[in-house]
């Protein structure tokens, strides 16, 4: 009797005993699971919890605005570009240093832009220096999703002190300890909403395939506004040394326009042209792709101008070649379509934002070299950034 009474007590303690080591092993595997996906990634951004700051170019008697504003998920970066003295606005946080030697890159997930693309650059910084990688922020005209880019590690590799790349400089990921955004020479004002800032171990770490490109429906009258403006956008940039921020408005452009719905069928050939041709390149580590796009753009506002497509001589060889020519004409006819320019780079004749581009193509700025009132503006740059 004894024995069978205390038999089931046992028989419940060992039950008790065997569901309290299972779920020691659920807890054991949840947090090797946990521990497994937070290795794969850090957050640098930590917008909760971390002290981030804005700064803009007043150093340099510049007029620009940065304002920061934190949401649920992130923060919202505005304010105003003036080129009148300066051209910048940032906000940057400062950490102890971590070693990221055991990941590929930043993986920056942001909201698309409603009204034109933006380039944002991301500086980095290490015990030697400060390194900079730009991408674009897409418009979306039809609602606003979000999007997500990759950089590699390998893209930062401007030295943001003397605004070039730095042959026998590199970042060092072992030794981060700040990180930035930067609007840069894009004159008006911007809002970009950043939602997450990671070090990432690889792009297969990143819930979306990057990097992201919105899918429109886009009238050839829309096409040519989106080019005029990312001419503009990118031709100013290009003029102040920023030609990785220009390479990046153009690459986006140029793949809303492959993904669109709607344009003239010769128009979008152009686009899958220039970005296959595009695709070995970083635009953070080669001029190439920047002039490819601007071939691309020019070929198709030709065809809204019933002109024929530029020559190879207002190009670099490594944009030459009948691909603009053989896509344009592949498919049909394009419409003619007036532009929509009334006032700054765009406005007039593209011969004059030919020679804008090329001029700054020709006359490559190494730190303060130029004699102009270009190199003294990046002299004064340099000084500004030196002292932030």
């Amino acid at each position: 009797h004894d024995f069978i009474c205390r038999r089931p007590k046992l028989e419940l303690k060992s039950l008790k005993m065997r569901a309290a080591a299972a779920g020691m092993l659920l807890f054991s595997a949840a947090c090797l699971c946990t521990t497994s996906y937070a290795d794969n990634k850090v957050d640098l951004a930590e917008w909760s919890s971390a002290s981030w700051s804005t700064r803009v170019d007043g150093v340099m008697g510049g007029k620009s605005t940065g304002n920061l504003k934190k949401i649920s998920d992130g923060v919202t970066f505005s304010g105003t570009i003036s080129l009148d003295g300066g051209g910048f606005s940032n906000i940057r946080r400062s950490f102890s240093t971590k070693n990221l030697a055991g990941y590929a890159g930043l993986w920056v997930e942001v909201d698309m832009m409603s009204t034109q693309t933006v380039g944002v650059t991301m500086q980095l910084e290490d015990t030697n220096d400060s390194f900079e990688a730009a991408f674009a922020v897409p418009q979306d005209m039809q609602g606003i999703g979000r999007a997500s880019v990759f950089l590699p590690w390998s893209s930062f590799g401007k030295q943001i002190r003397f605004r070039e790349r730095c042959s026998s400089c590199t970042l060092d990921p072992s030794t981060i300890s700040a990180i930035a955004a930067y609007v840069l020479y894009q004159p008006g004002p911007f809002a970009v909403t950043l939602r997450n800032i990671y070090a990432v171990k690889s792009a297969a770490d990143i819930p979306v395939a990057t990097p992201v490109v919105p899918s429109m429906t886009m009238t050839d009258t829309n096409v040519r506004s989106m080019i005029e403006t990312t001419l503009s956008r990118g031709i100013t940039a290009w003029s102040n040394n920023q030609r990785e921020i220009c390479g990046a408005i153009y690459e986006c452009t140029m793949w809303t326009i492959r993904k669109a719905s709607g344009p003239a069928a010769g128009v979008q050939a152009v686009a899958v042209a220039a970005t296959d041709m595009a695709a070995p390149y970083d635009v953070n580590v080669d001029e190439n792709p920047a002039w490819i796009y601007r071939r691309g753009f020019d070929t198709i506002l030709n065809a809204y101008d019933k002109l024929p497509p530029p020559p190879d001589s207002d190009y670099p060889a490594s944009a030459g070649g009948t691909w603009a020519a053989t896509a344009i004409n592949s498919a049909g006819t394009v419409p003619m379509v007036n532009s929509t320019a009334t006032s700054g780079a765009m406005a007039g004749s593209r011969a004059v934002t030919s020679a804008a581009h090329t001029y700054a193509h020709t006359y490559t700025q190494r730190g303060c070299s130029l004699i102009s009132a270009v190199a003294l503006g990046a002299c004064v740059y340099v000084f500004a950034l030196s002292v932030y």
